[in-house]
């Protein structure tokens, strides 16, 4: 019996660390996905729209994106460059996009009630907007799905959330069916040398491109902060989660939890093996 697709609508600082490639690619190939749109945030906006287009037209998808904020609520940080835009030259992508990404999502959910599942990997500006302009919206989502901040131990600075923590801060206290989040206490525990993940990705040329280009010029390591977030959307028993609260200590800009009642899914830990099984066999697919 085949299972039910999942409508995700993507929304993305594509660009900068290679994560976000990675989920992207794997939503573009999971048969169990049905991507609805994708959104872009921080910084150069349209740049970061064209690599999502470099990327879902090599998989042969026609995906509507669409442009979002460039800065912040309070414009308190600089968003960094997408280095990524260095390989638009090598494959065909769009270079013309709408912007109003707020719109967008609205017009999405709207059409879509109580099934969309909103999968945000960057800050979180768009969808402050989205809530502060069309409050309805966030009662109409399925869930929502967050990678950012640290909630246990001693408090840590993300970039997602200290980019734009008053964002964070809007989406954390709106209402919704259900929120979970990935934060870098699970996301850091594990990662991918060079030798191991050319072993890995066999059928994503793009992304093994992007990967030496991150050896070479980033890091010696890839974490999975994007990539664990989007693959726990569609199997749950990857993370163990904690339910209760979360939110952002303003002074600090850094995440707090209280386990207990509440929507907020806390990611705890995470089944590394599995993870990385079901992973590269959507990505080479």
């Amino acid at each position: 019996m085949n299972r039910k697709m999942k409508k995700i609508l993507l929304d993305t600082d594509i660009g900068c660390d290679i994560d976000d490639a990675l989920a992207l690619t794997y939503l573009l190939k999971n048969p169990e996905c049905e991507l609805l749109g994708i959104t872009t945030v921080s910084g150069d906006v349209q740049l970061r729209a064209k690599i999502c287009s470099m990327i879902c037209r090599h998989e042969n998808n026609t995906v509507s994106i669409r442009t979002g904020e460039k800065t912040s609520l309070k414009n308190i940080r600089e968003a960094e460059f997408p280095q990524q835009s260095e390989r638009l030259c090598m494959y065909p992508h769009n270079t013309e996009f709408e912007g109003d990404a707020v719109g967008f999502m609205k017009d999405i959910i709207e059409k879509n009630p109580g099934q969309v599942t909103l999968l945000a990997i960057g800050p979180l500006t768009n969808i402050a907007k989205l809530f502060i302009k069309h409050p309805d919206t966030a009662r109409k989502l399925e869930q929502i799905y967050i990678m950012g901040g640290k909630f246990f131990g001693e408090e840590t600075l993300e970039w997602n959330i200290k980019f734009d923590p008053h964002a964070a801060k809007i989406v954390f206290e709106t209402a919704v069916k259900k929120l979970t989040i990935i934060g870098l206490d699970v996301t850091l525990s594990f990662f991918l040398t060079r030798d191991e993940i050319y072993k890995k990705i066999v059928n994503a040329p793009i992304l093994k491109q992007l990967s030496r280009d991150w050896f070479n010029n980033i890091s010696d390591k890839i974490y999975f902060h994007d990539p664990l977030t989007t693959a726990l959307i569609f199997n749950e028993n990857l993370c163990d989660c904690i339910t209760g609260t979360a939110y952002i200590n303003m002074d600090t800009f850094c995440t707090v939890f209280k386990p207990g009642t509440g929507v907020h899914h806390i990611a705890a830990n995470v089944n590394i093996k599995n993870f990385y099984s079901s992973f590269f066999d959507i990505i080479n697919r």
